[in-house]
């Protein structure tokens, strides 16, 4: 009965609505499904057939599990989360001394209850990135052109770790300590449960306290994953083409930092961003947009930003693919209905000869 009620346990609309109560159904289905089997064992065979060792080898390796995860949410000790307000829709929060990418599990233990509640969160590194001093900006840089003191890639990438510079205030102790440690931001869409109770805290001078487990995704730095992340550009695909909506950008800005290899140089990279509100891109990316228009030169990289209004995301691919020759990396991140919408207009112009292939990063848990 508790493998069954897995299923009706784990379908979106309670993933959605009701996380926490999901996340510890789970737990709680997976340990009486683990004891339910073990005691039917016993009742039938008596230990003597030997399917109770199939039950021991299950508990161990749902143990280990557990365990590795703790010890991943406990090896980097328990930081202070600054929570800043975006707009009446968003949140930013900033963790000093993590360092991570992908995505992480963020504990917020005092904010309810129930300690062990976790969420997903993608990541944005913002190492250094953070203003002196309190309420100032860093300096924006639109360029792509070479810096004097780091000619050709170096320039690149220094255009991309001001990418994440933002406008929001930030108390100065805060920045100085991040300056120092490097860190995670992680921007949310403030909705019921956690991301609601932490929107209460935005503008708390000492932080609340936060236990960061990971990160996954991304980078594969595991002896079966390798060391090749699915976003960097390759010989045959050397162009790049993300596609966010809302803070479905934090899911994509790893793609632009791996567009700055040696394939990416070669072929084109560009950002569609299409949002409600025009203070997450202020607070994401102080050079995104040009003074004049909506659109402007990250570094090497095209940016369009359309606020308030929908993308256009057929009408984007069409023309975006046929004015390349060499493969695409088409990622995603966003609404449900834009990622299907990228997913449908991607397999049809594969069926019709394009060299395309499709990275979808899902908002959705």
């Amino acid at each position: 009965m508790a493998m069954c009620l897995f299923i009706p346990f784990s379908v979106l609309p309670i993933r959605r609505r009701w996380y926490e109560i999901f996340l510890i159904g789970h737990i709680v289905l997976a340990i009486l499904a683990i004891v339910g089997s073990y005691w039917h064992i016993v009742h039938l065979y008596k230990h003597q057939s030997g399917f109770d060792l199939f039950i021991y080898s299950t508990m161990g390796i749902w143990g280990f599990d557990r365990l590795m995860r703790m010890a991943r949410a406990t090896k980097n000790g328990v930081k202070r989360a600054y929570v800043s307000k975006v707009d009446d829709e968003y949140i930013r929060v900033d963790i000093p001394g993590v360092e991570g990418h992908g995505y992480c599990f963020a504990y917020f233990p005092t904010l309810s209850w129930r300690p062990w509640e976790n969420h997903p969160f993608s990541i944005i590194n913002y190492t250094r990135n953070l203003p002196d001093e309190e309420g100032s900006s860093t300096p924006a840089s639109c360029s792509g052109t070479e810096s004097p003191s780091s000619p050709g890639a170096a320039s690149l990438q220094s255009s991309f770790e001001k990418s994440v510079a933002v406008r929001t205030k930030v108390p100065g102790h805060i920045a100085t300590r991040n300056r120092r440690d490097g860190g995670i931001s992680m921007f949310m869409r403030v909705q019921n449960g956690m991301t609601k109770k932490l929107a209460r805290m935005a503008g708390v001078v000492t932080g609340i306290p936060v236990l960061v487990e990971g990160s996954y995704g991304h980078e594969g730095n595991t002896f079966l994953q390798g060391h090749d992340s699915k976003f960097a550009p390759s010989l045959k695909y050397p162009n790049t083409l993300c596609i966010a909506g809302g803070a479905g950008i934090s899911a994509v800005m790893p793609a632009l930092g791996q567009c700055l290899s040696i394939y990416g140089r070669k072929g084109s990279t560009k950002l569609y961003w299409g949002l409600r509100s025009r203070e997450l891109v202020d607070a994401v990316e102080s050079s995104i947009v040009g003074p004049d228009g909506e659109t402007a030169n990250w570094g090497e990289i095209e940016t369009h930003i359309s606020v308030g209004s929908r993308l256009n995301v057929r009408r984007i691919l069409e023309e975006e693919l046929d004015q390349v020759s060499a493969g695409t990396t088409v990622i995603v991140c966003g609404p449900l209905a834009m990622c299907d919408e990228v997913r449908y207009t991607v397999a049809a112009l594969a069926r019709h000869g394009k060299v395309v292939r499709l990275v979808e990063e899902s908002l959705p848990w």
